[in-house]
């Protein structure tokens, strides 16, 4: 995902969340007398809102920049050589085009998602004795920040770790697909059989039968060595930024 997706992405998140639990239904309250704080919810709420706005954040951010994916995968495979055939790329990117792929994305990014903030937060609310994600501690200056990195960026590595491992089947179906798509020319269409015009339960179908389950979790091992530093450095510089935003420390 690219740096502005990635900024809506972390931001959409934020807010899904805090609304959820700033404003919560009566429902999700254990008690009567306790509605209006957060101590009050209930436990499968608090851990249902990071799984339900990750979801909706990521699904929201996929579906804008689609478009944008397809044409930077089009200029991978084709690189234009004048102006004139940058056109004729970017004028076989039809509107009816414009998301296509987009649902191998979602069963990828939008589980990814849901598991990997649900993890973060159980994992952190774990290492901290109850504190979530933006709700820092009350120590102040450089001491505070640099735990702070700390439990962020062990509780992303951790969840970014869990999340990329249930869902690199998605991730293997989309590299797949978008392998296909690369050896096509931006005119030619796709044949029935092709994997980019299956659709993704029918494709993982096909690879299961033909190369068994354990295609599944080909590339399992790059995959994870660079998700989990890489959730773990995100998320630990937007809690100290955050946290350092909202105390002045």
């Amino acid at each position: 995902m690219s740096v502005p997706g990635q900024v809506v992405y972390m931001v959409g998140y934020d807010s899904l969340r805090r609304t959820a639990l700033d404003r919560a239904p009566a429902f999700a309250y254990a008690r009567e007398g306790a509605k209006g704080t957060r101590e009050g919810l209930r436990r499968g709420y608090v851990g249902a809102v990071p799984l339900v706005a990750g979801a909706l954040s990521r699904t929201l951010v996929a579906t804008l920049l689609s478009p944008l994916e397809l044409l930077r995968t089009r200029l991978q495979s084709h690189t234009p050589t004048s102006p004139l055939s940058l056109t004729r790329v970017i004028a076989d990117l039809r509107w009816s085009n414009a998301w296509k792929g987009l649902g191998p994305t979602l069963w990828r990014d939008v589980p990814f998602s849901g598991v990997y903030w649900a993890g973060y937060e159980v994992i952190k609310r774990g290492l901290t004795g109850g504190r979530g994600m933006g709700e820092v501690q009350t120590a102040r200056g450089r001491e505070r920040r640099g735990s702070e990195f700390v439990v962020s960026f062990v509780s992303g590595a951790g969840s970014g770790v869990i999340a990329a491992t249930l869902t690199n089947p998605f991730d293997v179906l989309k590299t797949r697909r978008q392998s296909s798509l690369l050896l096509l020319s931006p005119s030619s269409p796709s044949s029935p059989s092709s994997p980019s015009s299956r659709s993704t339960l029918g494709l993982l179908r096909t690879l299961i039968h033909t190369e068994g389950p354990r295609a599944m979790f080909a590339g399992l091992a790059p995959r994870l060595a660079k998700v989990g530093p890489a959730c773990g450095v995100m998320i630990g510089v937007y809690e100290v930024v955050g946290g350092w935003r909202v105390s002045g420390a």
